[in-house]
């Protein structure tokens, strides 16, 4: 009967008595709303009474197989929900954490997926733009080289008017001598 009554108090029944207990389990489906039972919703009231319930009861599921094994099966199934309840309620505060923990994650994954591809962007500017780089110092090297070779050119050409220039003086006084 006390088993019975610790099943009432988990499924949430108001009124906890044998007779509802007895309603419970002549119920068709009984043993299926046992296994389906939401026990993450039961409430910590709901588990010190059961608790109360099992230490007035005072009986190891071993006695109760003795007596009934029905009762050892429910008696059984009682201990095991408590203790779910009990871990339960330590481990939520833990499952909330890793919750939010994972959707951190997740938030910093999409953030850190964003900006990887922004910065294959902006590496993809940078390499062109180092090309372009690359390709203005090319064409400032062949232009220095052009313009070196020209100043060269432009200092023979000014030594040989400069040659030129002394012939064309002995060239003149030549032409005087032989008008003469």
């Amino acid at each position: 009967q006390t088993v019975c009554e610790c099943i009432v108090v988990l499924k949430g029944i108001k009124e906890v008595s044998w007779k509802s207990a007895k309603g419970m389990m002549s119920e068709a489906n009984f043993l299926k709303s046992l296994k389906e039972m939401d026990v993450d919703g039961i409430t910590p009231k709901q588990v010190s009474t059961t608790k109360g319930f099992l230490k007035e009861l005072d009986m190891s599921i071993e006695d109760m197989r003795e007596k009934s094994s029905a009762g050892a099966g429910l008696l059984k199934f009682v201990v095991a929900v408590v203790g779910y309840c009990e871990v339960a309620r330590e481990v939520k505060p833990k499952r909330e954490k890793v919750a939010r923990l994972e959707k951190t994650y997740h938030m910093a994954k999409r953030d850190l997926d964003k900006i990887n591809k922004e910065l294959e962007r902006l590496e993809g500017e940078l390499k062109a733009l180092n090309d372009k780089y690359e390709a203005a110092m090319e064409e400032k090297r062949q232009l220095q080289e052009e313009a070196e070779i020209m100043e060269r050119r432009l200092i023979a050409a000014d030594k040989l008017i400069s040659g030129l220039g002394s012939e064309n003086v002995r060239w003149t006084a030549e032409l005087q001598d032989l008008k003469q």
